[in-house]
């Protein structure tokens, strides 16, 4: 079989897969997912691909314009070295952050009952953050979303995406 006598949606899943799982695949599908349908066809896997084009253009000059210190346009390895370093320290300083918050006993670890008390807070968090979107595109007021208010609700996620909001490739600082 041809590569290119396979539909767009094949290949794409050949490559994506096992790269994008789990919730952040339904995530994307529920975003992309116009006809809603369960299932991305070829014109929303190339309206996801065209976002992410943009995105990854967004990100990249952000990127150019923080850490290309000689100017060049480029990243070179001294100057990827930096980001790397940039990226490692924050992720320690969420860790540091998450473990303040949750050691309660101070002993710099978290216990079977610390992290199960954490998971119970972002849980509630999510389900906060989720409620307030929600309410946010929930125009009419009547506890569900119609067309109208879905399809802003995915063009707002699609903005999101876009402008390189979220953290799908790199850890939100």
């Amino acid at each position: 079989e041809l590569e290119q006598d396979v539909p767009q949606r094949d290949r794409m899943r050949r490559r994506n897969e096992g790269r994008v799982r789990g919730h952040k695949w339904r995530r994307l599908v529920r975003i992309y997912d116009i006809n809603e349908d369960g299932e991305l066809d070829d014109a929303e896997q190339a309206l996801l691909l065209e976002d992410f084009t943009v995105r990854c253009e967004t990100i990249h000059a952000a990127m150019l314009a923080e850490y290309d210190s000689n100017g060049d346009g480029e990243l070179d390895e001294e100057e990827r070295a930096v980001i790397l370093a940039d990226i490692e320290a924050a992720k320690q300083a969420r860790r540091d952050a998450y473990l303040a918050e949750y050691d309660t006993n101070g002993d710099g670890q978290l216990s079977r009952e610390e992290r199960e008390a954490a998971r119970q807070a972002r849980h509630e968090e999510r389900e906060q953050r989720r409620d307030e979107m929600f309410a946010q595109f929930d125009v009419n007021g009547d506890g569900g979303l119609d067309d109208e208010e879905r399809a802003a609700r995915r063009e707002a996620a699609r903005e999101r995406i876009r402008n390189g909001e979220g953290s799908f490739f790199l850890p939100e600082a």
